[in-house]
């Protein structure tokens, strides 16, 4: 293949804020089934959680757009909400396999698609998402920012390993298309 994607990004120490190490995701065979992305640090990324009870995906002919596309990182394949309009209200619950504490949600908003960077702009992506702990009862409304690149959203008001239900509280309206798109989201232990 002819062509590479790279998304990068500095995770900062918890401590100081400081610049802790490097992030990067690549690939160059355009993140089809049979090829995966090389993500360094790979410890980062031991396990990613379960989806369940997602409210709804969209299905285009023979294209399904499912929650499952949040921990597989392949471009033209993110999680699309599948109801009219802005899809407010709709979301998914990670279930935490490992009884571990994240204090982030590491996320890739929108449309991802080197082939078709304009998907990213034409669809909504995620402005504002909240987040519950099913067992703390916990919840708060996030920004999100309007970048497709690595990002992380502080979650630390949980404060124990739980399972978390995510929802699209408000958006970034897309210029042609009302879906949401969220590309990539796990839970992770940087900022």
């Amino acid at each position: 293949n002819d062509k590479i994607l790279i998304l990068a990004g500095a995770e900062k120490n918890k401590k100081d804020g400081k610049t802790n190490r490097i992030l990067m995701f690549a690939t160059t065979a355009g993140f089809d089934k049979d090829s995966y992305p090389f993500i360094w640090p790979m410890h980062s990324f031991e396990i990613s959680p379960q989806y369940v009870d997602c409210t709804s995906y969209l299905l285009e002919k023979t294209k399904k757009y499912s929650i499952e596309n949040l921990s597989n990182c392949m471009v033209d394949s993110p999680w699309v909400e599948g109801v009219d309009g802005d899809g407010i209200g709709e979301g998914f619950t990670m279930i935490d396999r490992l009884n571990r504490y994240y204090p982030f949600l590491l996320i890739m908003n929108g449309y991802i698609s080197y082939e078709k960077p304009y998907l990213y702009k034409q669809n909504n992506r995620i402005k504002k998402i909240k987040v519950t702990g099913l067992k703390s009862g916990k919840a708060k409304v996030l920004d999100v920012l309007d970048t497709p690149h690595p990002q992380t959203v502080d979650i630390s008001f949980i404060t124990e390993p739980e399972n978390l239900r995510v929802e699209i509280a408000d958006v970034y309206k897309g210029t042609k298309y009302d879906d949401t798109c969220l590309h990539f989201c796990v839970t992770y232990n940087q900022e």
